[in-house]
């Protein structure tokens, strides 16, 4: 079950995000309900790769967390969505 709106679901950046031209920081949670590792990660990091051929764009993926989101896709027992929240001071040491 995709417990994500349909308005998001509607949304694609990866165009918008092919032309990015600025050093980008990427913060994810193993258990980020709603941006899932595939396919969403996959896709965010597969359009920040076009970015950085044609843009010479440099950009950083942090990953926070150990365990994967459960295939009902609820977060259990690790760091999920809001991952500043989580993590504060992890988060800003990046």
């Amino acid at each position: 079950m995709d417990r994500r709106g349909p308005a998001l679901l509607q949304t694609d950046n990866s165009q918008r995000l092919q032309d990015l031209s600025v050093p980008t920081l990427i913060l994810w949670a193993t258990q980020d309900g709603f941006f899932y590792d595939d396919p969403d990660q996959q896709a965010l990091r597969a359009a920040l790769d076009v970015a950085v051929d044609a843009c010479k764009l440099e950009y950083w993926f942090k990953q926070y967390g150990k365990r994967p989101l459960g295939p009902d896709g609820v977060q259990v027992d690790d760091i999920g969505h809001n991952t500043q929240w989580a993590t504060p001071r992890r988060s800003l040491a990046t």
